[in-house]
């Protein structure tokens, strides 16, 4: 992972996209505890799994390793969906703050280049781990991939 963009999110800060890859970031209020991905496009993988706060849960760790092909293919599909429909948009979800305006319990942000073109969407849920349809998937799978690289450790 050579090649870096960073980006500003709202709740986690400046981050390091891969150029031509994909950053998936989840977090409690302040993206204290939570998991961290970061894919170049041959399938160089950084991840990190937070822990520090009041109450940690899960065990902290991080590594590198390469993506499987068949992972990849995923991975493609996840930035499609990024790139085809949030790029060049500051897109933000914040799931139950509509109708009780409290801090979200959980944020995430998703955030994909390919060829210049950057998009970056975040939000969060006040109650629950809640997203949109077309990035719940991604964010899942960040949870459960993260948490059994770190559970194997």
């Amino acid at each position: 992972m050579d090649q870096m963009l960073q980006i500003n999110t709202l709740r986690f800060k400046t981050q390091s996209l891969p150029k031509g890859g994909l950053l998936l970031i989840d977090g409690g209020i302040h993206g204290i505890q939570g998991h961290t991905l970061q894919i170049a496009p041959d399938g160089s993988t950084r991840w990190a799994r937070r822990c520090d706060g009041l109450f940690p849960a899960g065990s902290e760790g991080d590594g590198e390793l390469i993506l499987e092909n068949n992972v990849m293919t995923t991975v493609r599909a996840w930035m499609d969906i990024l790139l085809s429909r949030y790029q060049d948009r500051a897109q933000m979800f914040f799931i139950g703050q509509e109708n009780e305006p409290r801090p979200c319990r959980w944020v995430w942000a998703a955030a994909a280049e390919r060829n210049g073109i950057v998009a970056l969407v975040q939000g969060g849920a006040v109650y629950g781990l809640e997203a949109p349809p077309d990035l719940a998937p991604m964010l899942t799978r960040l949870r459960e991939m993260v948490d059994a690289w770190s559970e194997s450790r």
